[in-house]
């Protein structure tokens, strides 16, 4: 990650003082005019390839921090920060390195480091238990000083927060005791920050407030869904464009790459569902979508975990094949009245589904889950209706 960033920074640096001196010995020379498009071409292609490589990369990352925190958006979002995606240098991603190293030659912890993931940006570490089960993460903000380099000394401050919770207690007993053994700083930070506190402690809050809440058990993802989305990418590979319904108001569409503007190509595909009822405002949630807003990273699982065929998954990482997901805007209302439910919105990116037996509320995070879920984690509306209702009814005779 360190060497591909290194260079698109000098990339970056260097076209920029090229541009004008190319331009200038065009003007001099016109016949240089078809070598100096050339080459731009070719910068142009470095450059995607570069981009690709970190993407494919902050991919894997995500995937171990979905891994590691239960595959749980519920846990993963309220941990997502916008970060700048410039890795720190020196102690600053060294003393993290550092730590999650012991922690995981010890054995009983896995630690994530947040710097190389675009799903987490709350602290620089995110550490669970790694044999046993855990109720919350812990999240440690590391500052350090000193030399980094081989022999050199660094001091090292850690900060975190835990609830009173007998599992929390532990894991934080479990680090305290590996950095009391490991790592003896002469000095203790203190942060500088107080933003930095505040992410951490408001964090460590709000999983307190949420774990162990009821509600009803959502379906996760429809196998039938993947095969849809699989085949559709299967296809575009093969053939160059493929499009299929995963349900009533949703369709997948895959292109092969083979032009400049893929995206172009795929909103004019889109466009041309119109026949079956997707119109205008049935707006596509494509792939560059996915890649470039990370806080989906937090709410939906990154590819190498979709539970597709490894061609499939291979094809979208590296963009062999451009992937697009459009859906009607009443996609949701639709499901939940064919299962006799009014889905009400309650001002605050909530949905509350009513029945005739009682409500259920979403918070904003289970409908962000949702919302995108559909496009990128195999989410049926019709298999969500259908267990609410169930839900509903159940909850209604216990009651009586």
């Amino acid at each position: 990650m360190l060497w591909v960033e290194k260079r698109v920074r000098e990339l970056r640096r260097r076209k920029a003082g090229r541009s004008k001196r190319i331009k200038d010995r065009v003007r001099r020379e016109p016949l240089l005019a078809d070598l100096a498009r050339r080459h731009r071409d070719l910068v142009k292609q470095l450059e995607g390839a570069l981009q690709l490589q970190r993407a494919v990369l902050r991919q894997t990352a995500d995937s171990y921090a979905w891994l590691a925190l239960g595959e749980d958006p519920l846990v993963i979002l309220p941990l997502y920060v916008r970060q700048t995606h410039q890795l720190p240098q020196g102690l600053g991603l060294g003393a993290p390195a550092e730590l999650a190293r012991r922690f995981h030659a010890v054995g009983t912890l896995f630690a994530v480091e947040n710097d190389l993931t675009r799903c987490l940006g709350v602290g620089d570490l995110t550490v669970v238990f790694a044999h046993r089960p855990w109720r919350n993460p812990l999240v440690l903000e590391v500052k350090a000083s000193g030399e980094w380099k081989e022999g050199g000394i660094a001091e090292i401050g850690i900060m975190t927060a835990h609830s009173d919770a007998p599992e929390d207690v532990a894991l934080y007993d479990e680090v305290s005791r590996i950095i009391g053994e490991q790592v003896t700083p002469q000095r203790v930070h203190r942060l500088e920050r107080q933003d930095q506190i505040d992410r951490v402690l408001s964090h460590t809050r709000y999983l307190a407030s949420i774990a162990g809440g009821a509600g009803p058990r959502l379906p996760g993802p429809s196998a039938r869904v993947w095969r849809t989305l699989q085949s559709v990418t299967l296809r575009a590979l093969a053939d160059g464009a493929s499009y299929d319904l995963s349900e009533p108001g949703v369709a997948f569409l895959a292109l092969g790459l083979h032009d400049a503007d893929p995206e172009q190509r795929l909103r004019e595909a889109a466009a041309g569902l119109a026949f079956i009822g997707f119109g205008s405002d049935s707006a596509p949630a494509t792939l560059a979508d996915f890649l470039r807003e990370d806080e989906w990273a937090a709410v939906v699982p990154p590819i190498p975990l979709w539970p597709i065929s490894r061609s499939a998954r291979v094809g979208l990482m590296t963009g062999r094949v451009y992937f697009a997901a459009v859906v009607k805007p009443d996609l949701w209302q639709n499901a939940m009245q064919a299962e006799g439910l009014r889905l009400e919105e309650d001002g605050n990116g909530g949905w509350r589904l009513v029945g005739m037996s009682g409500e259920i509320h979403l918070d904003t995070i289970e409908v962000h889950k949702l919302s995108l879920g559909v496009a990128f984690a195999g989410i049926s509306p019709r298999d969500v209706a259908r267990r609410v209702a169930e839900f509903l009814a159940r909850k209604s005779g216990d009651e009586k």
